[in-house]
């Protein structure tokens, strides 16, 4: 279930994140249908608005389609994101405890800081809900996890 995570000592520009229960992806446990389509849809957000040096693997995020049910065109824009980020492409978002794994940051938080530092999204976050095209199961968990009920 798609849980809001704010670390302590916080970070200035993400104090709170969006967190997965259970890791979605190659190898993932993938238990969770609200985590795989969180991921699913920060991932197609990123193909339909892309920027910066990430632009041209644009296709591989557009393939993406938030589902909630795990496929390869996921794992796939996974590996890109990861690769951009510099983070061994596994293919797999784990649960984030902090915002680091040693020097690397998870890729769930990479996510949110994408989403979140995107022109047209920066005005709205955190409610992610109120992004374009989100699917309404998501939407649903995303104002339970921001009243403190999900």
């Amino acid at each position: 279930m798609v849980h809001v995570l704010a670390p302590q000592p916080s970070h200035k520009k993400l104090p709170m994140f969006f967190n997965v229960d259970s890791s979605v992806g190659q190898n993932g446990q993938n238990a969770n249908p609200e985590d795989i389509m969180l991921v699913q849809y920060f991932l197609r957000l990123i193909g339909d608005h892309p920027s910066g040096i990430a632009a041209p693997s644009t296709p591989i995020f557009k393939r993406v389609r938030p589902t909630g049910t795990m496929d390869q065109a996921t794992i796939d824009a996974i590996k890109a994101g990861q690769s951009y980020a510099k983070i061994t492409p596994d293919g797999r978002v784990s649960k984030a405890a902090t915002y680091r794994y040693g020097a690397h940051s998870y890729t769930i938080v990479d996510l949110n800081f994408s989403i979140r530092d995107r022109a047209p999204f920066k005005a709205k976050w955190p409610n992610v809900d109120q992004l374009p095209n989100c699917p309404p199961i998501l939407g649903a968990a995303i104002r339970r996890a921001l009243s403190g009920q999900g």
